[in-house]
Formats: C-alpha cells, structure tokens, sequence
C-alpha cells in the first residue's frame, strides 16, 4: 500500500513538472516569436528608410548632374561678350617713308553674340575710331598726295564663323580662328586740313575679316584684321582701308 502511494505521488510530480515545462516552452516560445516580429518590423522600416533616402539622394545627383550639363551646353552653345581695344589703321598703296607706321592709333569698343561648340558663329557691332596719316607731298589728286591725317568713326557690323583649334573639356578655354565679314558705315569724321565731310565719304563699305583669339575661362585676348574691299572716299582711289586691332574683353 505505501508503495502505491509513493507510485502515485511520483507520478503526480511529473506529470505537474512536464505540464510547467510545457508553459514554460509556451510562453518562451510566445516571447521568441514575438522578438522575431519585432525584429522584422524593424527591419523593414530600417529597409524602407534607407531606400527612401538613397533614392531621394540618387535624384538629387541626377538633377544636380542634368543641371550642370545643361549649364555645360548652354555655355557651349551660347557665349555673349564685350571688349575693348587698339588698332591701326592705313590706306592700301599707301608708302609713307619706307611704309612706317606713326600717328596712326585708334579705338574701338564692341560686343558679341557666339554660338556653336568647336565650330561656331558670331555677329556683334562695334563702334571703331580710325586715324590715317599720308606724309607724300604732291597736288592732292590722290589719297597718297595728302600730307596730314583723316580722323574717321565708324560703326562696324561683324558676322564671323569660326573653329575652335583647341579647348578645354568644356569649351571654355580655346584658341580660336575665324574668318568672316562686316558692313562699315562711316558715322562721323573730325576737322582736318581738307575739309573732308561726313558727305565725302561712302555711306557704307564692305571689310574682309581675320581673327585670332584666345579664350582663358571668362577673359578673352584677340588679334583682328580688317581688310577692305571698296575705296572709303567717294572721289579718291586707293582709300581701302587696312586695319589690325588687338582686343581684350570678357565673355558671360
């Protein structure tokens, strides 16, 4: 008889301790699994977070990348710019005492309107003063025959095309060539020992034109020749102009 009450004793032991042992898994496991939802909740949001971000950083890139090549190709294609400058002038066939130049300085102020990439175009205006002295005496039948200087004003009308020869990565540096053409028209013409009139003069000419320049990021430096195709006084032969400039300036 004890040893059946014993028996049962025991047994009831066991079958208390493996039902706590049950609940003890139970609820271990509840907090396991509950940790692991957890887990991947965070997760998740931590995930959706960093690809919100990078994407939000990667269309940032994108636009601030698009912006500057649009600023790349709107330099490229479109460059306005003003200069100032020196230039000398003298008559075709004009031989003054070995053909030395003197007493011949003027000047000119001017802007510019470039488009294109390595190849490219440009028109401006400039307004140009222009001084040209004759020393051969004579009767006066010929521009070669004065003995003083004509001071003139002129407006000029340049159009040019032109390559780029060499240039940076992005086109703001080069040096460039252009060759090209301007309508001249005469608007002034200061006192002198003739009595030369605006009248005296034609009302417009046409000049050839040869630049070189260089270009080093805003700041320009160019050489310029000018080279006339018609005489420029209405009654004189051998008045077409020779004109070589020099100018610095800058470009926006």
């Amino acid at each position: 008889m004890k040893h059946c009450v014993h028996l049962t004793l025991l047994a009831g032991l066991l079958a208390s301790g493996v039902a706590f042992g049950q609940r003890y898994d139970d609820r271990s496991d509840s907090r396991l699994s509950g940790s692991r939802s957890e887990s991947r909740r965070y997760d998740e949001s931590d995930m959706r977070k960093a690809y919100d971000l990078g994407y939000r950083e990667g269309k940032q890139s994108v636009e601030r990348e698009q912006d500057q090549q649009k600023r790349r190709d709107d330099y490229k294609h479109f460059t306005f710019g003003v200069y100032a400058g020196a230039n000398s002038t003298r008559f075709e066939g004009e031989d003054v005492e070995g053909n030395r130049l003197r007493g011949r300085l003027g000047y000119q102020l001017g802007f510019f309107l470039r488009g294109g990439g390595r190849v490219f175009g440009q028109v401006g205006a400039e307004y140009l003063t222009s001084s040209s002295n004759f020393y051969t005496a004579g009767d006066g039948a010929t521009v070669s025959d004065i003995r003083s200087n004509i001071d003139q004003e002129y407006l000029h009308l340049p159009a040019y095309i032109g390559v780029k020869l060499a240039q940076s990565r992005r086109g703001v540096s080069a040096v460039r060539l252009q060759f090209g053409a301007e309508y001249a028209v005469p608007v002034g013409v200061k006192r002198n020992e003739f009595n030369l009139q605006q009248s005296d003069f034609r009302n417009g000419t046409v000049n050839g034109l040869v630049g070189l320049g260089f270009d080093a990021g805003p700041l320009l430096i160019g050489l310029v020749y000018h080279h006339g195709f018609a005489d420029v006084l209405r009654e004189s032969t051998g008045s077409k102009r020779r004109i070589l400039g020099v100018n610095v300036g800058l470009k926006f």
